[in-house]
């Protein structure tokens, strides 16, 4: 363990030693002499020290490095093989090193003592977004449902699966997992703003202004939101609606 937290309240127990060694000791043994004891010792100890160091400060270079040695230092931890497959998904894009570490953290999750849903969800998510990286979409489709079987009041996978079936354009799915989205978090300003684009899509406009408007409520600097609203009130026939809101959009960037 490199406990990084216990320097600055060691200082006080060190002080004390030292007052201990070099005062008290000598007032209750006046022959004692503590430098020619202690001077050894103090040029050892950060000698020592001083090589740990060096061999332990490479390991904090960078994520990837930190979270290859905590998964190298604990093999059979789920937690270290996953944060090492997000370190190569997104820092080394290395995609097939994530999904073995991805997998590995699977299998150390499900034989553990007590295995956790929430390591499920998040390796179930990061396999998809590795196989939709590839291309296999079906594959990816799979993982992500598996990601919502684990965890249904989570959010993520809902937004994935919505934003995999927009880039198809069947708007109908993709709605339909975006509600899901934005059920298991309201506040969740791209998956409004994604379902406002797909009942604009369908027709559904006020719905559509509906949800942009709940978008830029939550992020008032979410200017997209703005002039996505006044298109679908302007679609709707409301134009006196679309210009108030055009102009909010606009005094809103302006404060900013």
């Amino acid at each position: 363990m490199g406990d990084r937290f216990s320097y600055l309240p060691s200082v006080g127990l060190c002080l004390g030693i030292a007052f201990g060694a070099v005062v008290l000791l000598p007032q209750s043994a006046p022959h004692f002499k503590p430098i020619p004891v202690l001077l050894p010792a103090l040029l050892v100890i950060p000698g020592l020290w001083t090589l740990q160091d060096l061999h332990s400060v490479p390991h904090w270079r960078s994520e990837d490095a930190l979270w290859r040695h905590a998964a190298t230092s604990a093999p059979d931890s789920a937690y270290a093989h996953r944060f090492r497959a997000m370190s190569l998904e997104y820092e080394k894009a290395d995609l097939d090193g994530a999904a073995r570490e991805y997998e590995a953290a699977l299998q150390l999750n499900q034989i553990s003592f007590q295995p956790m849903a929430g390591m499920v969800y998040e390796c179930d998510l990061g396999l998809g977004r590795i196989a939709l990286a590839k291309a296999h979409t079906q594959e990816a489709i799979d993982y992500f449902q598996a990601a919502v079987n684990s965890g249904p009041n989570l959010c993520p996978a809902y937004q994935a699966l919505g934003a995999l079936y927009f880039s198809q354009r069947d708007y109908g799915r993709s709605a339909q997992y975006f509600v899901q989205a934005v059920h298991a978090n309201p506040q969740e300003v791209e998956a409004r703003f994604f379902l406002g684009t797909c009942w604009m899509k369908l027709g559904q406009l006020a719905q559509a202004a509906g949800q942009f408007h709940a978008a830029r409520d939550i992020d008032p600097t979410y200017f997209q939101a703005y002039f996505a609203e006044a298109a679908a009130l302007e679609a709707a026939g409301d134009k006196a609606g679309a210009t108030r809101v055009r102009r909010e959009g606009a005094a809103s960037a302006n404060d900013r």
